[in-house]
């Protein structure tokens, strides 16, 4: 019997979508509601020791609901953390801020969930919210 081969799919090299985990937020003294996910588009920046500034290298979606014991690929976002998806790289081969056993580099990371730094996002306000 010949053994056969299979070529891997994206979605089995790529597990981001699936390692994470959302705690619920409560609602009340004993009632407990799903954490809204509504994500907000972004700009994910990376500090540049060199020229002292920081440097956009991501579009992505921010999920800003996250509470610090929510995780991603298993590891808690605490308090100074958010959920974050990267759809456009802008630097392909810059190191995320925070990796993962997945992921090092931002071109490793598109289409998935990875931490940043709250302090390297900024929220795109469209103008129909600031009105």
């Amino acid at each position: 019997m010949a053994e056969e081969t299979t070529t891997p799919t994206l979605d089995q090299h790529n597990n981001f979508k699936a390692s994470c985990t959302l705690n619920e937020k409560k609602a009340g003294p004993s009632v407990l509601q799903p954490m809204p996910n509504a994500s907000k588009e972004c700009q994910l920046f990376l500090t540049n020791l060199v020229n002292e500034g920081d440097v956009l290298v991501v579009i992505g979606k921010a999920y800003m609901d996250c509470v610090p014991t929510d995780t991603v690929h298993g590891i808690p976002l605490g308090e100074e953390n958010v959920r974050v998806t990267i759809t456009v790289p802008k630097l392909k081969r810059a190191l995320l801020p925070i990796s993962t056993n997945e992921a090092t580099c931002i071109e490793e990371a598109v289409g998935g969930f990875v931490a940043w730094p709250k302090r390297l996002v900024v929220v795109q306000i469209s103008l129909s919210q600031a009105s």
